[in-house]
């Protein structure tokens, strides 16, 4: 067994809102589905107040899209919807995300964590953190190991959401940025 850890092959390595991040898998051995994980850093440019949506790890993705070669076959549109209800609130009771939401994002870690906080974030003033969450999509859905080497390749996309569809309209953030993104 080995870790491969895959950065993106598009863009300088910094996304904000609207850019799309594309992973091309390597061509070799077989992957995991149940190790496919997304991990990034990220920077609120914001006032006290910003509230961020849904399950925070999955909701600056508005789309993913799944390539065998250059064909496409997958597309998940409003993605961060999707993967928030999928992932976290049909497959996670309220015990397992109070143990995921540092990973998640759910807790900012400046109170003591309520029912309310595991719907979304408040933000902290000019904010910068971490996030990891499983990938939900084709790959990660397949029941056995996928034979890499064996097949065309294999390419994740995931496109940005915008800024405005991120937050609630209450207080809205004048930047976010996301940087160190890896699957």
């Amino acid at each position: 067994n080995y870790e491969v850890t895959l950065v993106p092959t598009t863009g300088a390595g910094s996304y904000t809102p609207g850019a799309t991040i594309r992973f091309d898998f390597q061509q070799r051995g077989f992957i995991d589905p149940s190790s496919i994980t997304l991990r990034y850093k990220y920077s609120i440019t914001a006032l006290v107040g910003a509230e961020m949506i849904a399950t925070p790890a999955y909701t600056p993705f508005l789309r993913l899209e799944t390539f065998i070669g250059s064909q496409n076959v997958e597309s998940i549109n409003q993605y961060n919807q999707v993967a928030g209800f999928l992932w976290a609130n049909t497959n996670m009771d309220v015990a397992m995300k109070y143990g995921q939401q540092p990973a998640f994002g759910y807790n900012n870690n400046t109170s003591i964590p309520s029912l309310e906080l595991l719907d979304g974030r408040l933000c902290t003033v000019n904010e910068v953190g971490t996030f990891s969450c499983p990938l939900v999509g084709l790959l990660s859905s397949s029941a056995k190991l996928i034979p890499a080497f064996a097949m065309p390749q294999l390419s994740v996309q995931l496109t940005m959401d915008s800024i405005a569809n991120m937050f609630t309209t209450t207080v809205v953030p004048t930047g976010f940025t996301i940087s160190n993104i890896e699957i």
